[in-house]
C-alpha cells in the first residue's frame, strides 16, 4: 500500500464527485499521507489525504470522520473539508480513506517556529542557544485568536478535536491560521 500511495503521483480519479489529480507527496505521518492535487474540472490547487484503512475498526472510524466534517458548516479557522470517500484498493478487502481540502500553502506553525528559531540572530538566543519567544507577539496572538475561535466553532456543533498542535495548524492562501487533521476528532467526551 505504501508504495502504491506513495508512487501515486500523476494519478487521476473520481473522489466523492470530484475528478482529481494527485501530485507530489506534502507530508507523511504515522496514519496517512498528503499529497498536492488539482481538481480537473476547476483546476483548484487541493490537498488529498489518504490512510489505509486495514479492517472493520479502522473504515467505521474512518466513515464516522467523513460524516462529521460533512456536517461541520465552514469556518475561517479550519481547514476547509471538501469531500472524502473510502476506496477500495486490490483485492484482500483493503481500502484507503480518501478526503480532499483546502490547500494550506504557508506551511504549519511548527515550521514557522522552526524557520524563526533557525534565522534568529545569536543575540535573540538564550545561553542555551534558544530563541524565546521565536516569534513576534502579533503572530503569537494571531495564531492563539485563531485556534481557540476555531476550537469554539467545534464545540459549539459538539465536536471535540483531541489532537490540537502545532503541527496541525497551517497557514492558508489566505493567510489565516486554520485547525487541521480531524482524524482524532469525536462527537464523544468523557467525563473525569
Amino acid at each position: 500500500w505504501a508504495c502504491t500511495v506513495a508512487c501515486g503521483r500523476g494519478r487521476s480519479e473520481v473522489i466523492d464527485g470530484r475528478q482529481i489529480a494527485q501530485g507530489a507527496l506534502l507530508a507523511d505521518g504515522g496514519f496517512a499521507y498528503v499529497y498536492r492535487g488539482t481538481d480537473s474540472r476547476t483546476g483548484e490547487a487541493i490537498a488529498i489525504r489518504r490512510a489505509l484503512c486495514q479492517d472493520g475498526e479502522t473504515r467505521r472510524a474512518a466513515r464516522e470522520e467523513i460524516g462529521l466534517l460533512e456536517g461541520l458548516p465552514p469556518h475561517q479557522h479550519i481547514v476547509r473539508f471538501l469531500g472524502g470517500e473510502i476506496v477500495e484498493v486490490g483485492r484482500g478487502g483493503s481500502a484507503e480513506a480518501v478526503s480532499l481540502w483546502e490547500l494550506c500553502t504557508g506551511g504549519t506553525l511548527v515550521a514557522a517556529l522552526q524557520a524563526a528559531m533557525d534565522a534568529a540572530t545569536p543575540s535573540k538566543r538564550d545561553a542555551g542557544g534558544i530563541c524565546c519567544p521565536c516569534l513576534v507577539e502579533a503572530e503569537v496572538l494571531k495564531v492563539l485568536g485563531s485556534t481557540a475561535s476555531a476550537l469554539e466553532h467545534l464545540h459549539h456543533h459538539g465536536i471535540v478535536h483531541y489532537d490540537v498542535k502545532s503541527e496541525n495548524l497551517m497557514l492558508g492562501a489566505d493567510d489565516r491560521w486554520k485547525l487541521g487533521d480531524f482524524g482524532s476528532a469525536s462527537r464523544r467526551t468523557f467525563n473525569l
